[in-house]
């Protein structure tokens, strides 16, 4: 009883101690808020609301979606007057998985492009839609969890929202790729006329690349945090939770790689069914930081 009366007396010192010389320190996108403010109702959403949880059930929902989400993007390719968009878009997901779990990927890519039907334009259109569109539905029932139930909102709206949201990341992922050719073909015809060195060349091309990567990652957490949260607590379109998702995603994905394609064992111990394992650990570990970035934005909205 001792000890246990110590360690609360030293973690309420500590409380004192933070509130002190943090309550006067705000950081950029919290709003004038406190950090320390801020940081209570954080750290209170991230160990009473069971992020863990929530984010199993959405990387789970997003892993179903996955098969769908490819069929009615490959489906809509031909429709879009751009050459070879179905190339440049199997390269781009490319660059953000693992070897093992594109090759996956990339198998259904295939089969969807070479098998085009036309029935899919039909009834099986209108149900990739509705499939595809269930990750963003259950991210939006994950983002109004915790609310009273009169803020909560309706099948109707979290259905509609999520196709608006499905479409605007699509939409997103092509602008992205579009504005890679132009800036790739325009550094060219720069290259052309000045003449840059060799050495140069390649890693200039990287850095506008990283640099339209980011970008991509940083609006799709913007769009889903500005247009998924609920009516009652809109956010500025450029949050810090947005900023901070996007940091630990790239970082996290960037390291989930290094690991999977150096040091992992899922293929030796489960076989076919690894590749599998990584996508869905790949998933949980993205919809984890979704769910980070919601509770900051939540949290300098209630500090507020």
């Amino acid at each position: 009883m001792k000890i246990k009366r110590k360690i609360i007396s030293k973690l309420k010192e500590a409380d004192v101690f933070l509130d002190r010389k943090l309550v006067n320190v705000s950081l950029p996108g919290f709003r004038g808020k406190s950090v320390y403010q801020v940081g209570k109702f954080f750290m209170n959403g991230l160990f009473e609301e069971d992020l863990n949880l929530r984010a199993s059930s959405l990387a789970f929902n997003f892993f179903i979606a996955i098969f769908p989400l490819i069929i009615f993007l490959f489906t809509l390719i031909p429709y879009i007057p751009v050459d070879n968009l179905d190339i440049l878009i199997t390269e781009f997901i490319q660059k953000f998985l693992p070897a093992n779990a594109f090759d996956f990927v990339n198998e259904t890519i295939q089969d969807i492009i070479t098998n085009q039907n036309a029935g899919l334009l039909s009834f099986g259109f209108i149900a990739a839609l509705y499939f595809s569109s269930n990750g963003f539905a259950s991210m939006l029932a994950a983002f109004d969890s915790g609310l009273e139930s009169k803020m909560q909102r309706n099948w109707f709206d979290i259905r509609a929202k999520s196709v608006i949201l499905l479409f605007l990341v699509i939409s997103l992922l092509i602008t992205t790729i579009l504005l890679s050719i132009t800036f790739n073909y325009g550094f060219r015809f720069v290259d052309d006329q000045v003449s840059f060195n060799d050495t140069l060349t390649p890693i200039l091309l990287n850095i506008i690349e990283f640099t339209l990567t980011v970008s991509l990652v940083y609006f799709i957490f913007s769009s889903l945090y500005f247009f998924g949260s609920n009516k009652g607590a809109q956010w500025r379109f450029f949050s810090a939770g947005s900023t901070v998702a996007t940091i630990l995603s790239i970082v996290s994905t960037w390291g989930f790689g290094i690991y999977v394609e150096n040091f992992n064992s899922y293929n030796k111990l489960y076989g076919s069914v690894g590749t599998l394992l990584v996508l869905m650990i790949l998933i949980y570990v993205n919809c984890f930081v979704v769910l980070i970035g919601f509770e900051l934005n939540r949290s300098i909205d209630k500090a507020s």
